[in-house]
């Protein structure tokens, strides 16, 4: 995985509003100054590593990144802010932040999901609880959060955050952003809204601007896309979709611009399989059907493209260890 210096100025900047100077935070973190100034640049997961954990040292600041998505200005991110803030709806902002983030960073990805009366943006981590891990999924609910009041109106809170993170001592400020909406040890890192909300416009919209801005984020994600891994490029198109049925190589190199063949091989090369990615995705899909009691198995199954709920009780152990019912009676319980 590798981050866009982008990522970095946003750390700098945060870091700096608190009385740390840009340049002794750099220097702490092992960064050269003048790659900040290189908008194309990306470092490497475990420079980024780096980076966090100096923000937390040099801050003494626990919910970094909460605070950091506060104070972040829209245009932190080059066009992607202005992008999503300028969009005709809560729905195609949302579905404009899961096209574009790859530009800012191959490994998070967001992916929205609608049902009957609710919607969920999801944030697709990965599974350990880090440092790392929970700043980027701390930033990324206050950033939705203030996203969702452009679209709805200030003051309105969600109706649940979900954080795979235990509950931690300063667990207070969460409810100063979240209102109490917040629940932790969840096996997913998102936030549930009411789906009429999705329909909703902002107050103010410049359409020429919109088009501009759209424009350079084709540039930016075209330039971020040649350059990054197979799997990350694959895994994100995997998240993008809305229907679960079961894709085929084929299709996913098609949409990607690239021929079967080459794919199949960089995927080797990267010492992974189509398969493996597809089915990870699946397993986090699975999981967040079974844990709505409003659906059932059977459903879940025909969703993700299984013909029999036998055959997708099968697949489901083999992902997680026990069976879809097992999982369900676990976690249909009163969220943490």
């Amino acid at each position: 995985m590798r981050v866009s210096i982008l990522l970095v100025r946003a750390f700098a900047a945060s870091v700096e509003r608190v009385g740390v100077a840009r340049s002794r935070f750099l220097a702490e973190a092992g960064i050269e100054p003048t790659l900040l100034d290189d908008m194309h640049a990306r470092i490497s997961l475990d420079e980024y590593r780096r980076v966090v954990r100096t923000a937390y040292q040099m801050t003494a600041d626990p919910a970094f990144g909460l605070h950091m998505g506060e104070r972040l200005q829209p245009t932190s991110f080059d066009v992607l802010g202005p992008l999503v803030e300028n969009s005709a709806t809560l729905r195609d902002a949302l579905l404009t932040a899961v096209r574009y983030a790859g530009f800012i960073s191959e490994g998070p990805r967001l992916v929205l999901h609608e049902s009957a009366d609710t919607a969920t943006i999801q944030v697709y981590l990965p599974e350990e609880d880090t440092p790392e891990s929970r700043l980027v999924s701390e930033f990324s609910m206050v950033a939705l959060l203030r996203t969702l009041r452009i679209y709805v109106g200030d003051g309105v809170m969600p109706l649940r955050v979900f954080f795979t993170h235990p509950k931690p001592r300063h667990h207070a400020v969460y409810t100063r952003f979240f209102g109490g909406a917040e629940r932790f040890s969840q096996t997913l890192t998102g936030m549930e809204v009411e789906r009429a909300w999705l329909d909703l416009p902002p107050p103010v919209r410049a359409g020429e601007l919109h088009s501009y801005l759209l424009r350079r984020a084709e540039c930016l994600l075209a330039k971020a896309e040649r350059d990054a891994p197979a799997s990350a490029r694959v895994s994100r198109w995997i998240a993008s979709q809305t229907e679960l049925v079961r894709p085929t190589l084929e299709q996913v190199a098609r949409d990607l611009g690239t021929s079967t063949r080459s794919l199949r091989r960089r995927l080797h090369e990267e010492r992974t399989r189509f398969s493996a990615l597809l089915d990870g995705a699946r397993a986090v899909h699975a999981k967040r059907m079974l844990e709505d009691p409003r659906r059932g198995i059977q459903d879940t199954a025909y969703a993700l493209g299984f013909r029999t709920p036998s055959a997708f009780s099968r697949a489901f152990k083999r992902w997680t260890g026990m069976g879809p019912k097992a999982y369900r009676k676990a976690h249909l319980s009163e969220p943490s």
